[in-house]
């Protein structure tokens, strides 16, 4: 998969537990002003597809498509994402998640719906 390893290449967000828990609490504080008035988000998911699996871990695959609607603007992103699961208490989580835009290469404006 495109985009292998963020702490060799350009990444535009990597996050670890920590940090992605601070962006929650930021965005729900309602010090966002960035996302004041909060992005509208739909996500469609297609294409899922089982990587590998262990008896309490799997690797999935997908492909997607993001639409966002802020300030009567609309935007839509695709792209392919991976996701690593695994079975705590009979429940499974999502341990990692990667997302790999289609236009990757070029300008993005801001992803503040994210950030």
């Amino acid at each position: 998969m495109e985009g292998a390893d963020p702490n060799r290449e350009v990444a535009i967000v990597y996050d670890d537990m920590p940090r992605l828990t601070g962006r929650i609490e930021r965005l729900t504080s309602g010090g966002a002003h960035a996302q004041s008035p909060p992005s509208k988000t739909q996500r469609v998911v297609s294409n899922v597809q089982l990587e590998e699996s262990a008896e309490n871990s799997a690797t999935v695959r997908c492909t997607f498509i993001m639409y966002e609607l802020r300030r009567s603007k609309e935007r839509i992103f695709a792209g392919r994402g991976e996701y690593r699961i695994r079975c705590e208490d009979g429940r499974w989580k999502i341990a990692g998640k990667k997302a790999v835009l289609v236009n990757n290469a070029e300008v993005i404006d801001n992803l503040t719906f994210i950030v």
